[in-house]
């Protein structure tokens, strides 16, 4: 009866006897089958109500994003700017500028029209995907869809664009 009045032995095993009372008598560890049920049933629907006259806007738009960051203490934008990242986003833009990029293609400088206070969204994309972008006037509007890469107060990078001309 050595194996009785070992310490290690009798800790362990007291503490097994502990974990199995409290999983079947308790509950506790237990996954509730009715909770999980009601997290798997709930659906989100987006209000959706969109004219066909006017653009199609995704949300969150370059101004909710601008003045979300601006709210925040200067310590925290950087880490609240990187949560905006891999988001997919489609806005209208208005052409501002465009140059050589570095990278072998076109960076376009862009902005959301409703407001003068948009931060610009930066676009790098070739020109020969999209050749309309050679004749393109400044402050000409157009459709934006694609992924945000990165975002400051006063831009927006986006990546894996698609141009959309009306």
């Amino acid at each position: 009866m050595e194996i009785f009045t070992n310490p290690w032995l009798v800790g362990i095993g007291t503490t097994i006897i502990a974990g199995l009372v409290l999983y079947f008598v308790f509950g506790i560890g237990k996954t509730n089958p009715k909770h999980e049920k009601t997290k798997t049933t709930m659906v989100i629907q987006p209000n959706i109500e969109s004219s066909p006259s006017e653009p199609s806007t995704s949300r969150p738009t370059p101004e909710e994003i601008r003045e979300s960051l601006k709210i925040l203490p200067p310590f925290q934008v950087e880490q609240a700017a990187k949560n905006y990242k891999g988001i997919a986003v489609k806005w209208t833009v208005v052409l501002i500028s465009c140059s050589t990029s570095p990278f072998g293609g076109r960076q376009y400088v862009l902005a959301h029209p409703p407001s003068g206070h948009s931060p610009y969204i930066d676009l790098y994309t070739d020109i020969e995907k999209y050749p309309r972008l050679k004749i393109l006037s400044e402050g000409q509007t157009f459709t934006v869809e694609g992924i945000i890469a990165s975002v400051g107060i006063t831009e927006i990078s986006l990546v894996n664009c698609r141009l959309y001309f009306g």
